[in-house]
């Protein structure tokens, strides 16, 4: 039986150490490309509601993503015939243009993004409920002007994610190599029962605003940010009708941002240095 020379052999073991070590920390799947639009079942008005202010913004929360061809919207008026509706793209969802309310009047709103789920092509789960949506619902005597408040204060927590490491060129994957960031998490106060839509905007350092996530109340906002510096934010609360409450300004610090080494990773190149430094060593003596 043949033996490896002893200089192969231990730099076969540092190779086999070296893709185990770098290997372990990594284990994660790819995130699919997201191309399409899904309904999340999610309403304003809700199903069902009464006493809907005649200037609300008929919206229905979906995912983001591309805006099927085919994609229609009606809006009925009691048991008159559906009138088309133009379906604009906003933060969080899409909401119905270009049909007025009329007050104490019942409708009936239906959103259809695909004449079935396969044709959505949003990846490899399909459902019925993501391709069509409708609601039904029945006006006041009124619009609404008055701009929702806030009450008590957001909650902040930021998240360090460890990045690939130095090394990661050596052992590529499909998902290739992770820099290193920040998951800031915002959970928004209390708000009046009316509101629809909570928007978290990034505001730069010129003052410059753009939204990063939107959602309905009760659920957390979230950012990714790839750099360790302080970010300025604006929670801004939207209610049926659209009214926008006071921007309230949030401050999240960061908790390292990217880095090429980091935490597991750090142990890693560790390990591999060792190996190498005894590798030579062995080298020495022989």
């Amino acid at each position: 039986m043949r033996h490896l020379p002893s200089s192969l052999s231990s730099s076969f073991a540092v190779a086999l150490l070296t893709t185990a070590v770098l290997d372990a920390p990594r284990a994660q799947a790819c995130i699919a490309e997201f191309v399409g639009v899904d309904l999340l079942g999610e309403t304003t008005p809700a199903a069902g509601q009464t006493d809907v202010p005649t200037n609300a913004r008929i919206f229905f929360a979906s995912t983001p993503g591309e805006l099927p061809a085919a994609a229609t919207a009606t809006v009925q008026r009691g048991d008159d015939e559906p009138t088309p509706a133009t379906i604009e793209t906003v933060s969080g969802g899409l909401i119905l243009t270009g049909v007025a309310l009329e007050p104490l009047t019942t409708y009936t709103a239906r959103v259809v993004l695909a004449e079935s789920a396969e044709e959505l092509e949003t990846g490899d789960v399909f459902e019925d409920e993501a391709a069509t949506s409708e609601i039904v619902f029945t006006t006041g005597d009124a619009a609404d002007t008055t701009p929702p408040t806030w009450d008590g204060d957001a909650v902040v927590d930021t998240e360090h994610i460890p990045g690939s490491g130095p090394l990661e060129w050596l052992f590529m994957t499909d998902c290739g190599p992770r820099s290193a960031f920040d998951i800031h998490t915002i959970t928004p106060p209390a708000v009046p029962a009316d509101v629809a839509l909570i928007e978290l905007w990034f505001v730069d350092v010129d003052g410059d605003r753009d939204v990063v996530a939107a959602a309905a109340p009760g659920t957390p906002l979230e950012d990714r940010v790839y750099d360790a510096a302080t970010r300025r934010y604006e929670l801004v609360a939207i209610d049926i009708a659209g009214n926008e409450s006071e921007p309230i300004e949030v401050q999240a610090a960061g908790g390292g941002g990217c880095s090429a080494t980091d935490e597991n990773d750090a142990g890693a190149a560790a390990v591999v240095t060792v190996a190498l430094a005894l590798l030579r060593r062995r080298r020495r003596r022989a």
